[in-house]
């Protein structure tokens, strides 16, 4: 996939200490991320909402970009909320679409696993492989997506032309760490151009990889599951937007993998439901 190299996010309010790999310091640290606000370009703050939000090239990088605009948006998975008996009934039927156009080849992830925490460390590989394949499988497009682990050193999110999938501190505006996950998408116009998932390190002894579960299963988990949250946050990437949780002859959003909510011990977000694979089959037409 072509990849555009020349727009810069910057984070704010941002404590950045190290990347993947280190970088050197004596006590490094994942970076920490306020979503309250974003700082696209320097004093220019906006708060992050489900539109897309015009992001202009850093100065004298404008060569060759006249007339485009980046947008990025943020789509994060949150803690709470009613996220049903975490039975992998597979009823639903809904989807909801974001609006974006997809590479034709695809998207190549790389992990970075500075930061994991101890209780997942060493198997997220594992998580984000299966997540990855039931996406492609999905959409009958067996290398779609792929995911190779990295140990280059990295940065806060940045348009680099890289997909990454990275450990940071998100953090609500009141302090609070609900936030499981969240993906940040860059489009010129309505076309994906890339996207970064980052992995709540802040809820650092509550995230696990547990074994995986077969449609149907009412297994639960330990903790926040890795493979949960990122067949959710690949599903953005691929256009499909949050569900809210509807129950109604269409079955019950709450089981969906796109369903906005996330719970300790649920894994039903493993597996797709008939809306999730009809949405990710409308979504790359």
């Amino acid at each position: 996939m072509r990849r555009v190299i020349w727009a810069l996010l910057l984070v704010a309010p941002l404590v950045w200490t190290t990347g993947c790999g280190g970088g050197g310091q004596a006590e490094p640290g994942p970076v920490e991320i306020t979503v309250a606000s974003r700082e696209l370009v320097p004093g220019v703050e906006i708060t992050p909402t489900a539109e897309p939000v015009p992001m202009p090239p850093p100065p004298g990088r404008e060569e060759g970009t006249s007339g485009t605009m980046i947008y990025w948006r943020q789509v994060p998975l949150t803690l709470g909320g009613d996220t049903g008996d975490h039975a992998d009934t597979n009823t639903n039927r809904t989807f909801g679409l974001l609006g974006q156009d997809l590479p034709a080849d695809g998207f190549e992830f790389v992990y970075c696993p500075e930061y994991a925490p101890r209780s997942a460390s060493g198997h997220v590989m594992g998580a984000a492989s299966r997540a990855v394949r039931a996406w492609n499988a999905a959409i009958g497009k067996r290398r779609f997506m792929e995911v190779e682990r990295t140990r280059e050193d990295w940065a806060y999110p940045t348009f680099d032309g890289r997909n990454v999938i990275e450990w940071a501190r998100l953090n609500t505006p009141d302090g609070n760490t609900d936030i499981a996950s969240a993906v940040i998408l860059y489009t010129i116009g309505t076309n994906l151009v890339e996207a970064d998932i980052l992995l709540n390190a802040a809820a650092d002894a509550r995230w696990f990889v547990n074994w995986p579960i077969q449609p149907g299963s009412r297994r639960e988990g330990s903790g926040l599951d890795v493979q949960s949250a990122l067949t959710h946050e690949l599903g953005h990437v691929l256009g499909l937007a949050d569900l809210e949780g509807a129950e109604d002859a269409e079955g019950d959003e709450r089981d969906a993998t796109m369903y906005c909510s996330f719970a300790d011990g649920q894994l039903n977000k493993q597996t797709l439901t008939p809306g999730d694979i009809a949405g990710a089959r409308a979504a790359i037409r």
